[in-house]
């Protein structure tokens, strides 16, 4: 999870135990490789995005009801931008 999140061990187990503490996840040891954490959604987990898909695609649907369709389309051209220069950051940072 730290290599793709393109964060340190730390970090990613800070969050993990933050996100345990509310109840949507578990972090449990491998049972293999007992230096080896496995995050596993929990129920509540489920739920919250779950109840979220309507809400959230609503709330987006109004954000880009106010772009004519230039605007969507220059949007995007943007986010392939980013996309492309954030792919090659974190290939640089795994070659590193």
């Amino acid at each position: 999870m730290a290599d793709a999140m393109s964060s340190t061990h730390q970090n990613v187990k800070q969050l993990a135990v933050r996100l345990e503490d509310k109840g949507l996840l578990r972090i449990k040891q491998d049972p293999e490789n007992r230096r080896m954490l496995r995050l596993e959604p929990t129920g509540r987990f489920h739920e919250f995005w779950a109840g979220r898909d309507e809400r959230d695609a609503a709330t987006l649907k109004s954000l880009f009801d106010s772009l004519d369709d230039e605007e969507v389309k220059i949007l995007f051209n943007v986010f392939s931008k980013l996309e492309e220069a954030s792919k090659q950051r974190y290939m640089e940072y795994r070659a590193r």
